[in-house]
């Protein structure tokens, strides 16, 4: 399978998970390296988001995989109006993307400071307020107080 096939598969809705172009992406260095890029590229593109589904697929396979380099991306697209965020993210906006950025996090500071940004979207910044919880819960880190 080549990026082509790859981008096709995770962009459009189709019956069924693409298996397929998961396998493809994550068995193959260079096209997973595409993969960031792309969804790096995205998170601060509203209108492709809207667009396609692209970003749903890979923000879970990045964080099967742990990559830290998902965690700003993943911050952008929290970035992006309650409009804008209904859109993209739907109903993956609470279970599903603060388990992402969880799983990505690599700056809990961050996470604090998007929190207590008021511009940021109301229910963004709720479900950003779990993320650091969940890691502690599954006994992969110490807990951290986000309001020292």
């Amino acid at each position: 399978m080549d990026w082509g096939q790859i981008l096709q598969a995770f962009r459009m809705p189709q019956r069924g998970y693409p298996v397929e172009a998961a396998r493809a992406m994550l068995d193959d260095p260079v096209l997973y390296e595409r993969a960031v890029e792309e969804f790096q590229r995205i998170s601060t593109l509203p209108q492709e988001l809207e667009d396609s589904m692209f970003h749903l697929h890979v923000m879970h396979l990045l964080a099967e995989k742990r990559d830290s380099r998902a965690f700003r991306p993943l911050l952008n697209i929290a970035s992006l109006t309650n409009d804008q965020l209904d859109t993209a993210l739907g109903d993956f906006l609470t279970e599903p993307f603060k388990r992402c950025v969880a799983a990505v996090c690599d700056d809990e500071t961050a996470i604090r400071a998007f929190i207590e940004d008021r511009r940021h979207s109301e229910w963004a910044r709720l479900v950003l307020v779990e993320a650091p919880t969940l890691p502690v819960f599954a006994g992969d880190k110490e807990a951290i107080s986000l309001l020292a």
